[in-house]
């Protein structure tokens, strides 16, 4: 019986796009052969969508409370 494989990725911090892996999975792609493509199953979490008002928030806050010196 064959392997498979399963890859997950997840974005970081900052602003991300949904595709934020495409990159990634491409070159992937493109370092297996082609039957081993097909065994090949990936998983992107996007979850900045959720967080963003909030991660946008506590940097607007923390940057009003900032001091010099």
């Amino acid at each position: 019986m064959a392997k498979k494989i399963g890859i997950i990725t997840i974005h970081g911090m900052g602003e991300q796009k949904p595709n934020f892996d495409d990159g990634l999975k491409k070159a992937l792609r493109r370092q297996f052969r082609n039957g081993v493509n097909a065994d090949i199953a990936f998983k992107g979490i996007y979850y900045q969508g959720f967080i963003q008002p909030y991660q946008t928030r506590v940097w607007n806050d923390m940057g009003s409370r900032a001091t010099v010196g």
